[in-house]
């Protein structure tokens, strides 16, 4: 058998006998339906590609987590994470529609890690990414029917659209949570609430102590939210009820891309995407100086 003969017979008893890898290729999907899933790199996207959600992880790819993160902005900026207690380990992380209209996270021996709880029920239930960054759970049939969705359970970013919600009887029930670390998502040690003791202000607690305060409501705005009479970008708005406070902000316009987010210590940032930039600009930091932290400045009459 001549060297070229010899050449063939290898390649044809590799090719039957040493079957090559596979590799899943990525999947970019803007609705997830019952029985679908998305995990590896696989990801859901907004219809105007603004909001991009998928798994993603730290440095540490032994713990995963899915998450909400701008598509276009790098370094990549996360504004909300489902399992953040709960992050996937040592193995594939997936989420999956189930046929009874829950959101769920396994992980690689099936088990659930993270699941939305969904008290309502739909037909033909339909998971989308809005352009606000919600993640919604709708009924396919009606999809003005919200099941459940992300912004009812917020994280340590406050985004337009989203409302912090406060009880005037058993207190706040809506509100931001900050981080354990820059690097783990999970519940840290600082609430970012409406207290509607007296007039509704923002505060923000540690345990039973107020540590700072964002202004009380004038009507307009809360009053620490000075910065906006030289950078007016947004509009807020409240409903104030015999039951409840609600808060929440919308931009001006949809090209304006800003957020306020709790940090692991505590303090409140308001950021705003400079196009030019391409940075996160901070337009307002609180405590801005002394006299936000609660109780700290008093008015000495003479």
């Amino acid at each position: 058998m001549d060297n070229h003969n010899k050449v063939l017979m290898l390649m044809v008893y590799t090719f039957f006998f040493f079957p090559m890898p596979t590799f899943s290729k990525q999947k970019t999907l803007t609705t997830i339906a019952p029985n679908q899933f998305i995990q590896y790199t696989d990801t859901l996207v907004s219809a105007d590609g603004t909001f991009e959600s998928g798994f993603f992880n730290f440095g540490d790819p032994q713990l995963q987590y899915f998450g909400i993160w701008y598509k276009s902005i790098s370094p990549r900026t996360i504004v909300w994470v489902a399992n953040r207690n709960t992050p996937v380990q040592n193995s594939t992380g997936m989420l999956k529609l189930t046929d009874q209209g829950s959101l769920v996270i396994l992980d690689g021996s099936k088990g659930i890690i993270w699941n939305s709880n969904s008290s309502r029920i739909g037909v033909k239930p339909v998971v989308h990414l809005l352009d606000s960054g919600n993640l919604v759970l709708k009924d396919g049939n009606n999809t003005h029917n919200i099941l459940w969705e992300s912004f009812d359970y917020p994280g340590n970013t406050f985004l337009a659209g989203m409302k912090l919600k406060s009880n005037l009887v058993t207190g706040p029930y809506r509100y931001l949570t900050s981080w354990r670390s820059p690097e783990d998502p999970s519940v840290g040690d600082f609430p970012y609430w409406i207290d509607t003791r007296g007039y509704p202000q923002l505060v923000t607690v540690k345990g039973s102590r107020i540590l700072y305060r964002g202004g009380s409501w004038n009507g307009n705005m809360f009053t620490a939210v000075s910065w906006q009479r030289n950078n007016r970008i947004l509009n807020f708005s409240v409903v104030f009820t015999d039951k409840e406070f609600s808060y929440q902000y919308e931009t001006l316009n949809s090209s304006i891309i800003t957020r306020l987010v709790l940090d692991p210590y505590g303090n409140s940032q308001r950021f705003l995407w400079s196009y030019k930039k391409q940075i996160w600009v901070v337009l307002a930091t609180l405590p801005a100086d002394q006299c936000d932290e609660y109780a700290l400045c008093v008015i000495k009459l003479v």
